[in-house]
């Protein structure tokens, strides 16, 4: 117990992403206030000390996160919910989150109603009278704040601890249940999702330093009996008498209640969706469904627990995908014995015309949406979200992911947009949604003993201009009058992912981590994109510590693979160079015979793989296709031409066909290759795979185009039609061994 407090309470902030619950909570721990805004992933602790050191939680305040259990609301001594004044969706989804509380907060919890941005007369647009009454049919306060200007947020915090304080004395004891949580239990953990017990996990305790938190009962117990013995003593002299009730005893000092005020633990949940194979929550198989509609219409999913016999682990990685690879509890053996054997599920959370071209074609003959950043402009915030939700939801699934184990690969790299964690109010973006299925994406990928590489396919601002950037045209990361706030935020949305990816009930699935995706180092500055590659790495690695977190990939910023030689010293560890090998873009390489091109993988970039692996470090390629020339569609942009036929109307690019017989014409219609077309499709395929084995593997991109429409980009179609390898492990075409000179 610690003698310099009488009661150490639990608060619970809960609402709508967006509505300042993280402002609030920076104001009144630390009386600071930041207009920037960037969603919290994981779980974080603060320290304050005033007269004695005092600690709160701040934890995930994205719909992404909503993976709060009923023992974390029956640990609540008081819970406060946020609304934002100016959005008149979270006022009405007040409601949900009143009636999460109903289900899970212990009964007689204290309750407030916060609408948070009171200082935004002009956006207003939840009317104080409306709120009001509300909060008088639900027979709770309300408190209109600003965290901005600091109105109202110390009386929120005082209002519900004197809440709190005048239940205490007579109800306490009876309706509150007890639970003590400490810092380092994470709301995302195996543990968590289903243990009630007051102890941590063991990995938890050794992850963070735990708060030894008072059960509020026992002190109460104790309280009690000294209040008993002091009024049972006889008076002393001139002495006041001592108080005769809890409260009276807690008023009369004031440095316990700056200390009640100092010392409240607060924890701020936000609504997630997290598949619910997260919650354990199961229905019934088909076969028990149909019984039980025959025999009893009216019966609902039943819930597994984890005494159930049909229930399964969540986080179970014991899975194997086949007889190729490790089980995912087993190490894999980078840059050893075992070879990154990957596909890349790109269009899928970060869109590209050329692999989903019918979402950008439904406007007409418009070439003014070439990107996501249009698309989402062009629809409006809710159509935005509604069609990128059906592409979501439809254009991978779980079988995709079976399928993907069956092919022999052991690795899904998921590009994924900085929108799954961060959105600015100027940003047309769909936000946050996209992570919900990163997540989904990876619980599948556990599911058949895939690992899987989350990448961060885009930066605020585009680090190269390119539509799968999210944002075509100017550079604006690293470059411009936004470029280094660009780079800050980038950073700060690469570390807070794999934060969080570096718990332990997602460190086995995932182990690696792309930092940034293709930073165009012809565009950008080179010292700049080396200095922000070296700033990145030392803020994770002090973020982690040593040999913690996944593995970080660095892209080659389309430098020779030779011009990084000596970057990655000894301070670096867990690195691996990236790069990205395509033939379409080499006018040269394109106009060869088909026998020469597929012998180049292994008569030049098996050889600059296998240097760059010793005087580099570890070498991964990232993406490669068996396309020989950039014909597909939209593949250079929505309405743009092709090197190849000398079409595309851009700087540098050939105004002529680069060969005389070089053509466009018919080269995408895959039900008119031949078996002789396809055998040289698949010399060439397997022939990349074994080149790029002289280091430690490769990620072939991509799986699928929407309807096969570009076919030498569509791994999926290749394996159906017989020009990529039915088992990548078991391959037929291999390169010559190098000679040593």
């Amino acid at each position: 117990m610690n003698p310099e407090y009488d009661y150490l309470f639990k608060l619970l902030l809960i609402g709508d992403s967006g509505v300042g619950k993280s402002c609030l909570l920076l104001r009144f721990a630390d009386d600071t206030y930041t207009e920037s805004y960037i969603s919290t992933i994981g779980v974080d602790f603060k320290i304050r000390t005033i007269e004695l050191e005092g600690k709160t939680w701040d934890t995930a305040g994205q719909e992404r996160f909503r993976t709060i259990t009923s023992s974390y609301y029956r640990g609540a001594h008081g819970i406060i919910v946020v609304y934002d004044v100016t959005d008149q969706d979270s006022f009405d989804n007040v409601k949900q989150w009143l009636q999460e509380i109903d289900r899970y907060a212990a009964e007689g919890v204290n309750k407030l109603l916060v609408g948070n941005k009171s200082d935004l007369v002009d956006k207003k647009v939840v009317e104080s009278e409306v709120a009001k009454d509300f909060a008088e049919t639900t027979n709770i306060s309300l408190l209109e704040t600003s965290a901005k200007d600091a109105t109202n947020v110390e009386q929120a915090f005082l209002t519900m601890a004197k809440q709190i304080k005048d239940r205490m004395g007579s109800t306490m004891q009876q309706t509150q249940a007890k639970a003590t949580v400490k810092v380092g239990q994470d709301i995302n953990s195996q543990e968590n999702y289903y243990k009630h017990q007051v102890d941590s996990a063991d990995w938890a305790l050794s992850r963070e330093p735990s708060i030894n938190h008072i059960d509020i009962d026992e002190k109460l117990k104790a309280n009690a009996s000294t209040n008993q013995t002091q009024s049972s003593a006889p008076g002393t002299g001139g002495s006041p008498p001592a108080p005769a009730s809890l409260w009276g005893k807690f008023k009369s000092s004031k440095t316990r209640v700056a200390l009640l005020v100092t010392s409240i633990t607060l924890l701020v949940l936000a609504a997630i969706v997290i598949p619910l194979v997260i919650f354990g929550i199961s229905a019934k198989d088909e076969h028990q469904q149909q019984r039980s509609s025959r025999g009893n219409p009216s019966s609902n999913p039943h819930l597994i627990t984890p005494g159930s016999p049909d229930y399964k682990d969540p986080f179970d990685d014991s899975v194997q995908a086949h007889n190729f690879t490790p089980a995912l509890n087993k190490p894999f053996r980078y840059n050893a014995e075992d070879r990154i054997r990957g596909i890349n599920l790109g269009g899928w959370l970060v869109l590209e015309p050329f692999i989903t071209p019918k979402i950008f074609e439904q406007f007409g003959p418009n070439q003014t949406v070439i990107d996501e950043w249009t698309l989402c402009e062009k629809l409006g915030p809710e159509e935005a979200k509604r069609q990128l939700q059906y592409h979501y939801d439809t254009f991978v699934t779980e079988a995709d992911f079976k399928r993907i184990a069956e092919m022999g690969f052991n690795h899904v790299r998921i590009p994924t947009g900085h929108w799954a964690v961060q959105v600015l109010p100027d940003e047309p973006y769909v936000p946050f949604i996209s992570w919900q299925y990163l997540l989904q994406g990876i619980q599948w990928a556990r599911k058949y003993g895939l690992r899987v590489m989350v990448e961060l396919h885009t930066a605020p601002g585009s680090q190269n201009g390119w539509n799968h950037s999210g944002k075509s045209g100017m550079v604006g990361f690293l470059n411009g009058t936004e470029g280094e706030s660009n780079g800050d935020r980038t950073l700060q949305i690469a570390t807070e992912m794999i934060r969080f990816f570096d718990k332990p009930e997602w460190s086995n699935v995932v182990p690696l981590f792309g930092v940034l995706n293709e930073p165009a180092m012809m565009k950008i500055p080179a010292v700049r994109v080396k200095s922000w590659y070296q700033k990145s790495y030392n803020a994770i690695r002090k973020l982690l510590g040593p040999g913690r977190g996944p593995l970080l990939t660095y892209h080659d910023g389309f430098f020779s693979l030779s011009a990084w030689n000596g970057f990655f010293g000894k301070q670096y560890e867990r690195v691996i160079l990236e790069t990205h090998l395509y033939m379409i873009f080499n006018n040269g390489l394109v106009s060869m015979p088909r026998s020469q091109q597929a012998e180049f993988p292994c008569s030049a970039w098996k050889k600059d793989i296998g240097e760059a692996s010793i005087h580099v470090g570890p070498t991964m390629v990232g993406e490669f296709s068996v396309a020989t020339n950039d014909c597909a569609k939209y593949l250079n942009g929505v309405g743009l031409g092709a090197r190849f036929d000398g079409t595309l109307e851009q700087e540098g690019a050939p105004t002529a066909p680069v060969c005389p017989t070089c053509s466009c014409a018919g080269v995408d219609d895959w039900t008119a290759f031949t078996p002789e077309y396809k055998d040289f499709l698949l010399q060439f395929m397997e022939k990349q795979m074994d080149a790029y084995e002289a280091s430690i593997g490769w990620f072939y991109w991509t799986y699928k185009t929407e309807d096969h429409v570009n076919p030498h980009w569509d791994y999926l179609l290749a394996w159906e039609q017989g020009f990529a390898p039915k088992n990548v492990n078991l391959r037929t075409n291999t390169c010559p061994s190098i000679k040593n000179n």
